[in-house]
C-alpha cells in the first residue's frame, strides 16, 4: 500500500518547483539509480558472508549464481513485460505471459532460495540435488503467487489488497488469466472484454460485468487449478528434505502464496 519509489522521489522533488514531465523523469532516474545502489549492495553482502564461515568458493558460486538470475534472467524478464506490453493483445499467448513470470518472480524467489541452499550446504555447486530442488520449490512458488496476485487484481478485496481492483484491466496487463479468457470466449465476449479495457474509471458494474465475462469463459477456474497443481508441486520438491521445523516453515510459505487474500 505503500507509493513506488519513483512516485515518492516525484512527491519529494516538488519543493524544486520543477516542471512536471521533468520531476517525473528526474524521479524515474533516480529511482533507477536506487535500484543499481541495491544490487552492489547485494553483491557487497554476499563478499562480506566470508566473516560468517562461508568458504570464498561458495560465496563466489552464489555471486555467479545471483548474477545470472537476478540479472541475466531477471532483467529479461521486465524487457519482455515491457514488449508484451506493447504487442496487440490478440498477439501475445498464455505461454509467453508464463514465461515472462518464471523470468522475473520466479528468477526472483529461485535466487533467495538457491543462495540460502548453497550457503547451508557449503557447496559451490548451483546443480547440487538439494540446491536443484529447493531452486523449482521457488520456481512453482513464484508462478503460483504471481497467478493468485492475477486473481487478487480482479476478484480481491480492495481495502484488503491495497489497491484499486481493476488496475490489470485499465493497463489491459497481458497475465496469464486474461490471455486465457480471451482465448476462450467466444468472439461476441472477447469483443466485450476487450471494450472493458484501458478505462480510466470501473464502476462496480463495470467490474462486475469483466468478472463475470471470465468467469464464464472458464479462465477463473483453469487458473485455480494451476494453483493448486503448483501448490501440490511445491509439497512435493520439499518431501526430500528433513521434516523439520525449516521444512514446515517453508511449507507455510508456499500456502500462503498460493491462498493470501491479500
Amino acid at each position: 500500500g505503500e507509493p513506488a519509489c519513483h512516485i515518492r522521489l516525484a512527491d519529494d522533488l516538488k519543493k524544486f518547483e520543477l516542471p512536471e514531465q521533468e520531476c517525473k523523469h528526474m524521479a524515474s532516474s533516480f529511482a533507477i539509480l536506487a535500484g543499481d545502489l541495491q544490487q552492489a549492495w547485494a553483491v557487497d553482502l554476499l563478499r562480506r558472508s566470508t566473516t560468517r564461515g562461508i568458504r570464498q568458493d561458495v560465496v563466489s558460486a552464489m555471486i555467479a549464481n545471483m548474477l545470472h538470475l537476478g540479472s541475466h534472467e531477471l532483467i529479461s524478464g521486465e524487457a519482455l513485460d515491457m514488449e508484451l506490453s506493447m504487442r496487440p493483445l490478440e498477439s501475445v499467448s498464455p505461454e509467453e505471459a508464463d514465461t515472462m513470470i518464471d523470468l522475473k518472480t520466479g528468477a526472483l524467489l529461485r535466487l533467495a532460495a538457491e543462495t540460502g541452499a548453497m550457503a547451508a550446504l557449503q557447496t559451490d555447486d548451483p546443480e547440487t540435488p538439494e540446491v536443484v530442488r529447493i531452486g523449482k520449490f521457488a520456481l512453482h512458488c513464484g508462478r503460483a503467487f504471481q497467478m493468485q496476485d492475477d486473481l487478487l487484481g480482479i476478484y480481491g478485496n480492495e481495502p484488503e489488497l491495497g489497491k484499486p481492483i481493476g488496475n490489470d484491466l485499465r493497463e489491459a496487463k497481458r497475465t496469464p488469466l486474461l490471455l486465457t479468457a480471451l482465448q476462450l470466449l467466444p468472439l461476441s465476449g472477447k469483443k466485450e472484454l476487450i471494450s472493458l479495457l484501458h478505462q480510466d474509471q470501473y464502476s462496480p458494474e463495470m467490474l462486475r460485468q469483466a468478472q463475470q465475462l471470465i468467469a464464464e469463459s472458464g479462465a477463473k477456474t483453469l487458473i485455480e487449478k494451476k494453483i493448486a497443481e503448483l501448490a501440490r508441486s511445491c509439497e512435493e520438491e520439499l518431501q526430500i528434505f528433513p521434516d523439520c521445523p525449516a521444512r514446515k516453515y517453508l511449507q507455510e510459505f508456499a500456502q500462503y502464496l498460493t491462498t493470501r487474500a491479500y
